[in-house]
């Protein structure tokens, strides 16, 4: 309706929603405002705002990260590649397992992610429930054959996924492998790669270019043959798919017809990020004491709608936590202590980058190495570990695209990663070819449990900059003027490499350092003080990670 009328609706209106009672309105510039009483009243009125402004794209992000977009949208080339990657990382295996952790007990933090997402999915459904059949769609949808839409909290886990590596983890996905194509290429000058990434290929040598020459496969970006109906392998370039010619069964990585990964597959459905700046300015250096604090996000300007979606709530209760807040509720009004603004991200309950009365905080890419790849020597079905011959696992999925014949795919895995076969068709690792393959590691397929999330899942209520960051902080003007910041070490490396831990974990649950999300934050609230902190899960590694 915003394409119909210059100005947006102003009156309030009412919504119930579990038994609360919400309030819209719209503010001059469009922006959603709603009221409601308490933390998981933020949840729902945020699922209903953006089921209300942003419905296909949360349903296209969910569909992507289920790796079904040749199922039920378009099944093209492009699709059914942006399909494989996905399922292969198992976007929704991992929705489905911290969900089971949630739903089981997890201990207070996951049943209280649980709750507050089952919020946000009524808040959305609520939206939905508001129209009949089979108006419970948007014409873009409907017109893909995608009718009476349900949300379930598990989508909301995907599209978590979904933004922490199809704009985050991927771009260092994308360089690791277009390492791997120039280490395996033909007549590769070692000492002249050395050089130019030093010092990151130093423990590389003539020995591991020969077994990397030897590879099965290679994720490279080439469509592998059993998803192209016509049994032709293809290469994504720019907007097109064109026919090529493809590496035959068990053909080393230089072979023709691979080429390096083509991000653009997922630039169409999924949003991307990078770089992005922000600012903060201790309060001592302000004319007024406060702290100041700016944000510059670098997105597709391209890109229609936007990733995020601006949204402010306010709290109509009384009492909010803060010292400050309980002293002053006889001075203000109730609205404004539970004052809350800032970016979100549709089809996502919490709040990227924003501020509430104390607190505001920034977020940029934290440019955190979180994908790994092995080199995994394959032998009758087994891949070897620690001098043993391990089973190697995998799990079975059913692919419907919409212009192909049904078929089952399997994704083999070993203790390291997702090996990269180049064909899942395949029923048992014993059909493997021996020989080495490519195993693909992500840290959130190997350490993410329900409770870390619980960062994000929240209404930000923090009082100030130390218990948002959940530990103490040193703060004050250093030499030169400069703002000195306690800083905390990351965990030191350990001989395993298949580890990870949560890099910076804090210790309030409802803090940022514990989200698995590689991020740089910036923070600053309404004592002056300023902070800065990294998070993310980081593993930990004996080498430099850009490397097998």
């Amino acid at each position: 309706f915003m394409l119909l009328d210059d100005h947006p609706p102003l009156k309030p209106w009412t919504v119930k929603i579990s038994h609360s009672e919400l309030v819209f309105w719209r503010d001059e510039g469009g922006v959603v405002h709603f009221e409601g009483g308490g933390d998981l009243d933020f949840a729902r009125g945020l699922g209903y705002s953006h089921a209300m402004d942003r419905l296909t794209q949360m349903i296209m992000q969910a569909v992507a990260g289920r790796g079904k977009l040749a199922e039920m949208m378009s099944d093209t080339p492009r699709a059914r590649k942006m399909d494989y990657q996905f399922r292969s990382l198992d976007f929704e295996g991992i929705a489905n397992r911290l969900w089971n952790e949630m739903d089981r007990g997890s201990g207070e933090a996951g049943q209280e992610c649980k709750v507050f997402l089952q919020a946000y999915a009524d808040g959305v459904n609520a939206y939905l429930n508001s129209y009949p059949f089979p108006f419970r769609t948007t014409l873009e949808l409907a017109l893909t054959g995608i009718w009476d839409l349900e949300w379930h909290p598990i989508d909301s886990l995907v599209t978590a996924g979904i933004f922490s590596y199809a704009g985050l983890g991927q771009l260092q996905d994308n360089v690791e492998s277009f390492v791997l194509q120039l280490l395996t290429a033909p007549h590769v000058d070692l000492d002249r790669m050395k050089t130019l990434f030093a010092p990151h290929l130093k423990e590389v040598d003539e020995e591991l270019v020969g077994i990397l020459k030897q590879l099965k496969y290679t994720d490279t970006g080439v469509i592998p043959l059993e998803l192209w109906p016509e049994g032709k392998s293809t290469e994504c370039a720019g907007e097109s798919c064109a026919p090529a010619s493809a590496a035959a069964p068990g053909a080393g990585a230089g072979a023709a017809g691979q080429a390096p990964p083509d991000s653009a597959a997922v630039d169409d459905a999924v949003p991307s990020f990078g770089a992005s700046n922000n600012w903060a300015v201790h309060g001592s250096l302000t004319k007024t004491g406060g702290a100041l604090l700016a944000m510059d996000p670098h997105l597709e300007v391209s890109r229609l709608p936007s990733a995020f979606v601006e949204a402010v709530f306010h709290d109509r209760r009384a009492d909010l936590g803060c010292r400050e807040d309980r002293e002053e509720d006889h001075r203000a009004s109730a609205t404004q202590n539970g004052y809350l603004m800032g970016i979100t991200l549709p089809g996502f309950p919490c709040m990227a980058f924003g501020r509430n009365k104390n607190v505001g905080w920034s977020v940029t890419y934290g440019v955190m190495d979180q994908i790994d790849y092995f080199v995994e020597e394959v032998r009758d079905g087994k891949v070897l570990r620690d001098g043993f011959w391990a089973p190697i696992s995998g799990h079975r999925v059913t692919y419907r695209p919409k212009n192909g014949p049904e078929m089952e795919l399997t994704f083999f895995k070993t203790p390291n990663g997702v090996l990269q076969t180049g064909n899942h068709t395949m029923e048992h690792p014993s059909l493997l070819e021996d020989g080495y393959y490519l195993s693909k590691a992500w840290s959130w397929q190997h350490y993410l449990q329900a409770d870390h999330l619980r960062g994000l899942l929240q209404r930000p209520r923090w009082c100030d900059i130390r218990e948002a960051m959940g530990r103490n902080v040193t703060s004050g003007m250093g030499p030169g003027g400069r703002t000195k910041i306690g800083a905390v070490n990351a965990t030191a490396s350990v001989p395993s490499v298949d580890q990870v831990t949560p890099f910076l974990e804090g210790n309030g649950k409802t803090s940022l350092s514990s989200t698995p999300i590689t991020a740089n934050w910036v923070l600053a609230d309404s004592a002056g003080e300023i902070a800065y902190l990294q998070t993310g899960h980081l593993p930990l590694r004996t080498g430099s990670g850009l490397v097998p």
